[in-house]
């Protein structure tokens, strides 16, 4: 690296210094019903700007809106994230002296097939069985569906596609929501 400084990375460095990549760059994009995420992490550049847009065929594109900063990335919230195609999410990012130059980072998510439920008698309890999606998995149930705001957690998340578990009297919702 060279250019006007005298210290780099905390050590004395007159105009030139060497960097070394100690950390490999790590970013993931992931969607629901309402919301992309953008996490970025290692040595991935740092942008000042995201888009997220959609496409069904990978040619023609839809912007969805802008990302809004959160904890380790970015992310589009209250969007509704048309089913199947392909997510795209690009960051801009600005550097060299006086930030004069500029280029933009991007990661596609692929389209997941829905979440596909089966439920079998297990014993005294329920075989919950699915296809589609991507894990890890969390198995959330709710007594009626007068109160969906009101979902619980079934155990923790699984990577697995199917989980056994005991069932009391009355009625019971079951639900799988993956990545």
């Amino acid at each position: 690296m060279g250019g006007n400084f005298t210290i780099l990375a905390g050590q004395t460095r007159n105009r030139l210094g060497r960097l070394n990549n100690t950390e490999p760059a790590t970013q993931s994009l992931t969607r629901d019903d309402s919301a992309v995420t953008w996490l970025r992490g290692g040595t991935s550049p740092e942008v000042w700007r995201t888009t997220f847009e959609h496409s069904a065929d990978g040619v023609t594109w839809t912007n969805l809106g802008a990302g809004t900063r959160v904890t380790n990335g970015w992310q589009l919230t209250g969007v509704s994230v048309p089913p199947g195609g392909t997510i795209r999410a690009r960051g801009f990012v600005t550097g060299g002296m006086a930030n004069v130059c500029g280029w933009f980072v991007e990661e596609l998510a692929g389209a997941l097939a829905p979440i596909r439920l089966s439920v079998d008698r297990d014993g005294s309890g329920i075989l919950l069985h699915w296809t589609g999606g991507q894990g890890p998995y969390q198995v959330q149930q709710v007594a009626s569906l007068g109160s969906v705001a009101s979902w619980e957690d079934v155990g923790v998340p699984v990577q697995t596609n199917s989980i056994s578990f005991p069932v009391g009297m009355g009625t019971l919702f079951l639900r799988v929501r993956g990545q």
